[in-house]
């Protein structure tokens, strides 16, 4: 079983990896290689039992954050962590949830900014008797912080990627020229064109 699960893994980090070179290609401001790794990790995880996405769409956004806040300082960390990780996911690839329940892009990146900033300020840091730097994982969960909008952005054209490779029958070019004349993404427009789908007389 365990082998299994490893094969799966790979399969979907393999995938997972062209979609996101492929996004990066075409995307105005990719990630940096630290942040692509990052959020390859993510993508094979949601392919995954047990991935952040899920236990994120569970509850409010803010009565998540508190309770991470409120937890035992053990768990702490790793709970705004992944609180940190299914918004991101959450903002990224479900955006039509999002409009579903009536949450804007700001209400969410400033939870998951919060979540990885508060996650960032547990990790060790230097002292007055010690030259050490900051652990690299401080450095990472404080990056993403910083860049989560363009990241959230960025998964956006990723699921755009995907659908678009998804695309087999003419329903599903419908749903994606709708998709498009909601959200008005260059880089959406840009896929479709590429495939030969007639967007110039919806602009």
């Amino acid at each position: 079983m365990a082998e299994h699960t490893l094969s799966l893994e790979a399969d979907w980090s393999s995938y997972f990896r062209d979609v996101i070179e492929d996004t990066a290609k075409g995307s105005a401001r990719p990630p940096d290689p630290v942040m692509s790794e990052y959020v390859l990790g993510l993508l094979t995880e949601t392919a995954l039992p047990g991935s952040p996405i899920e236990q994120t769409v569970g509850a409010p956004l803010a009565l998540q954050l508190a309770e991470a806040l409120q937890a035992a300082r053990a768990v702490r960390f790793e709970r705004l962590r992944k609180l940190g990780d299914g918004v991101l996911l959450l903002g990224g690839l479900y955006q039509p949830h999002l409009a579903r329940s009536g949450l804007d892009d700001g209400y969410v990146v400033r939870i998951g900014q919060r979540a990885y900033g508060l996650a960032a300020s547990l990790m060790p840091g230097p002292t007055a008797l010690s030259l050490e730097s900051p652990s690299p994982q401080a450095d990472v969960l404080a990056e993403l912080a910083s860049s989560f909008t363009e990241l959230m952005l960025f998964l956006r054209n990723v699921a755009d990627t995907m659908a678009i490779r998804a695309m087999r029958t003419s329903k599903d070019m419908v749903l994606l020229l709708e998709r498009w004349l909601e959200s008005r993404s260059d880089y959406l427009g840009r896929l479709l064109k590429a495939e030969g789908v007639p967007i110039g007389a919806l602009a």
